[in-house]
This record gives C-alpha cells, structure tokens and sequence, in this order.
C-alpha cells in the first residue's frame, strides 16, 4: 500500500504526525505495510 504526502519533515507535528499514526495502526491492526511517497523534495 502507498500513502502519497506533500512533505514529510524531521521535525513532524500536527497532520504529519496524525499520518504517521494512521500508517503504524493500520500497520498493527491489518499487518498492511505501506511505503510512503514524498512528493516535495524542496524542504
């Protein structure tokens, strides 16, 4: 499964972090691993 985002920087708050949680439950619930595709590289 793939999970496209804008950014994903170091320093990750607020909707970053509520896209992190939902991959790693998704992750723990279903066993579905999922790569994640950045598509802004300018940060």
């Amino acid at each position: 499964m793939y999970t496209v985002t804008s950014t994903l920087p170091p320093n990750h708050g607020g909707r970053t972090k509520a896209l992190l949680k939902r991959i790693q439950f998704i992750d723990d619930t279903l066993g579905i691993k999922q790569t994640i595709l950045p598509t802004n590289y300018n940060f």
